[in-house]
């Protein structure tokens, strides 16, 4: 994976289960995706939940709930569950996780080693304990390698079946080295994404203080944690229409040159990657007002599913320049 972690910071994919928050290092996530029909595997132990089909390759999950909290409730929520699919080394798997609450950026210093005590059966699994909001609010990390390496009934079912059919996909996937993880969110039904690697934490909409009318494109300002963000609307910059009965449900913190921006979308549908044969340029005959913001035409799914992959750059600096005029 081709993300590298900020100097003494780390980006974190933070989820819940049972109402109790861990996290991933996105470096290992491949990407989140939707709850999808998981097939039971035939005597796999307990705490792996089945395998799922995803284009053509062949994806074991393993049901966290079952392997750090020996769970074997049957969630009526099946459906508003996530997996993370996660890189491992020659291979892949999916870990079922109740709801993903945000990506985030966390420094090193606010993670602590577990602590000798830390009461779960497999308890090498969780790498550090993070921090947020000075100690208030506190989750675990979790080591994905060690997650797997705990569980031999997992190698010896799957591993081998898995580098067999990994490596007929990977042969058709030669021209796909050229790859980005995006933050996908929607805006007036249309959806819309940004590099990761812009994106230092998606939180809810809260309270914005507005601001003169002289500050263009400027929805207001937020404090996030003692620090004053301008919150920019991305409908006003795309010259999209606003409906004050559909107010905006998320703001996706990017950080720029000139420190963070928080950028109102409607809501955040996934993390997921995209490969560059997937990217076309966009078109002449896209509405005024979004051409210059947009850097490609996202097409997955054969082109059933199009994501307008924006360029956070130059809508940051130049919304910078203008109220800078």
């Amino acid at each position: 994976m081709k993300i590298e972690a900020l100097e003494n910071q780390l980006q974190l994919v933070n989820f819940k289960l049972n109402s109790v928050e861990f996290a991933f290092n996105i470096m290992n996530v491949h990407e989140i995706i939707k709850y999808s029909n998981i097939r039971p595997l035939p005597r796999a132990p307990g705490h792996i939940k089945g395998v799922i089909s995803l284009r053509n390759q062949i994806l074991p999950i393993i049901d966290l709930k079952r392997t750090l909290f020996n769970s074997f409730d049957t969630n009526e929520n099946e459906s508003k569950q996530k997996i993370i699919v996660i890189n491992h080394k020659e291979f892949r798997f999916g870990v079922l996780v109740d709801s993903v609450s945000q990506v985030f950026t966390l420094p090193t210093s606010d993670i602590e080693p577990p602590p000798k005590a830390l009461d779960f059966e497999r308890n090498d699994s969780v790498a550090g304990i993070g921090k947020l909001n000075k100690g208030e609010r506190i989750f675990m990390i979790l080591d994905p390698e060690k997650l797997i390496q705990s569980n031999d009934d997992f190698n010896e079912l799957v591993q081998d079946e898995l580098k067999l059919k990994n490596e007929e996909v990977q042969s058709q996937k030669s021209n796909e080295t050229d790859e980005k993880l995006i933050v996908c969110f929607k805006i007036n039904q249309e959806e819309y994404a940004i590099n990761v690697l812009n994106v230092q934490e998606i939180i809810k909409t809260k309270s914005i203080t507005e601001i003169p009318q002289q500050m263009k494109k400027l929805e207001g300002i937020i404090n996030l944690r003692g620090n004053i963000v301008p919150i920019i609307d991305l409908k006003d910059c795309l010259g999209l229409k606003k409906d004050a009965s559909k107010p905006c449900q998320r703001i996706v913190i990017v950080m720029g040159k000139n420190g963070p921006t928080g950028l109102m979308v409607d809501e955040v549908t996934e993390v997921t990657r995209i490969y560059q044969h997937e990217i076309s340029p966009p078109p002449s005959s896209i509405q005024a007002g979004r051409e210059e913001y947009l850097e490609g035409i996202g097409k997955k799914n054969q082109g059933k599913r199009v994501i307008l992959l924006m360029n956070i750059e130059k809508l940051l600096r130049e919304n910078h320049e203008e109220n800078a005029a």
